[in-house]
């Protein structure tokens, strides 16, 4: 249909199987990840965490997609909640994913293929 359009040059994994020990795999990753910050976490830290910019990750809070502590003039994250957001169907399912995103997928993918 577009004869100048090139493939990828390498294929991208769109999200993890769920089905299988993968869910497990991601919280495991994600705790490494988390495993410097605090027990409760900011947006920013969320943005650093996730890859994802800081209108999305408010979007997800005020949505209740993320679950927050509300503490006024901002949202704070417990990790628990957090490494939950991480692991769901939602998250996985997103279909605009960052780059850090895509990152986790492979690194995850990764450590399955190592066990």
């Amino acid at each position: 249909m577009y004869p100048k359009h090139k493939k990828p040059a390498v294929s991208l994994e769109r999200k993890l199987n769920y089905k299988c020990e993968e869910r497990l795999l991601a919280k495991e990753w994600y705790e490494h990840q988390l495993a410097d910050y605090p027990d409760v976490l900011t947006v920013e830290q969320v943005c650093e965490v996730t890859g994802y910019k800081r209108h999305t990750i408010l979007k997800w809070c005020s949505k209740g997609q993320l679950k927050t502590i509300l503490q006024t003039p901002k949202y704070m994250i417990p990790k628990v909640w957090l490494l939950e957001f991480v692991t769901s169907d939602f998250f996985n399912e997103i279909s605009r994913k960052c780059g850090k995103h895509y990152t986790a997928i492979k690194e995850i993918g990764d450590l399955r293929k190592d066990r």
